[in-house]
């Protein structure tokens, strides 16, 4: 019975995704973004036994919609703060090595390296709450990592630039968890 109570919730949660497209393809503002994000947040969260209350969830800080909306969008403002670094050289030519420097840039880089088992789980419980966690650590390994593993103000290039590269590969990440979670990820806010 259970199984299928989970059966019918991950349905539902793929129909309101749909909708959720479909709003923004019609042109849906930011704000508009920003609450469904919160919404199917919640509703991620509900097969979890999440209680609701509207100011946590529509609050930038802790485990919110909101808070995720606020680490792509961050990670997308780096590629336009640092003009200078693009176009990034291809991948096997950026030396990573200088990320391994820092305990923060290695969890970043351990936590991308495990999103597709926290996919392949998912699909396979179909449940959801395993991407909605995964998104939350990602997004608060980025903002511990943001102030010591910094791109703009970096004297060496190479350095930065794999820390560019590292951002935008974090960047695509989250997005994907994000719209596997029905959750448009937005560029500006």
């Amino acid at each position: 019975m259970l199984w299928r109570i989970q059966r019918v919730s991950a349905r539902r949660l793929e129909l309101r995704g749909l909708r959720s497209k479909i709003w923004l393809r019609r042109g849906m503002t930011r704000q508009r973004a920003y609450f469904v994000a919160a919404a199917n947040y919640h509703i991620k969260c509900r097969i979890n036994n999440y209680t609701f209350n509207w100011d946590r969830m529509l609050s930038f800080e802790g485990d919110t919609g909101p808070y995720l909306q606020y680490a792509h969008v961050r990670l997308s403002s780096i590629s336009r703060k640092n003009p200078n670094l693009l176009p990034l050289p291809a991948p096997c030519e950026i030396d990573i090595s200088t990320l391994t420097t820092s305990a923060q840039a290695r969890e970043i880089v351990f936590l991308l390296g495990t999103y597709p088992d926290v996919v392949k789980t998912a699909l396979k419980t179909h449940e959801p709450s395993g991407v909605v966690t995964f998104a939350f650590r990602l997004s608060h390994a980025i903002s511990s990592a943001w102030e010591t593993v910094v791109v703009k103000n970096e004297e060496d290039e190479e350095k930065a630039k794999a820390r560019m590269w590292m951002y935008l590969c974090a960047r695509d990440v989250l997005g994907a968890a994000m719209r596997l979670l029905s959750i448009t990820p937005l560029e500006r806010m």
